[in-house]
């Protein structure tokens, strides 16, 4: 019995000798060679897209870079007006404090105004310095990054080279020359 099962099941499953597979082994083939063709196509597509996100990262790294050098170039530009318009507003206020000290050479016959002159300037002063203001150095030779030589005078009790007077007083504002001293320098050719 068990033969014949046997027997059945081979003739039910047992395949016909003349189907040809050449026409489906030509299509499968021909569909590999597609999916290949594809898988090619595909992979080029997404190097392209890698590439194209490389060019992409690096404008946005260019970009990061240029906003950073907007940035701090805009903070010096500021900087920079901030230190002009100081630097002006201080020299306005030199001016006004070289007439005021040209007042207190004058005598007074009022000894109270003469006091409170004297307490403004020293309020004046102080202030000078808390922003930074310090005069021009004028017991040292003539340095003309300091100094603008307005005239030549003969005094053989001092050196060539150096400071007779002091015409108009000279400030630095942290260190750095806002407006020269103006003075007489000695000449003894």
């Amino acid at each position: 019995m068990l033969d014949s099962n046997k027997d059945n099941f081979d003739k039910d499953n047992k395949i016909n000798d003349n189907f040809d597979f050449t026409e489906e082994k030509n299509q499968l083939e021909d569909e590999i060679i597609k999916l290949k063709e594809k898988n090619i196509l595909l992979e080029k597509e997404l190097e392209f897209l890698k590439n194209s996100l490389g060019d992409e990262q690096r404008k946005i790294v260019y970009l990061r870079s240029d906003i950073e050098n907007i940035r701090r170039n805009s903070i010096k530009e500021a900087e920079k007006i901030s230190e002009r318009s100081t630097k002006k507003i201080i020299l306005e206020m030199l001016n006004i404090y070289d007439d005021f000290e040209r007042c207190l050479s004058v005598e007074f016959n009022n000894s109270n105004l003469s006091e409170g002159l004297l307490m403004i300037k020293k309020s004046f002063d102080k202030s000078l310095k808390n922003l930074g203001i310090e005069e021009v150095k004028t017991d040292i030779p003539f340095d003309p990054n300091l100094h603008e030589g307005i005239y030549y005078l003969e005094d053989k009790e001092k050196e060539t080279g150096s400071i007779h007077s002091v015409v108009k007083k000279g400030y630095l504002l942290n260190n750095n020359l806002i407006r020269p001293a103006q003075v007489a320098v000695v000449s003894n050719n």
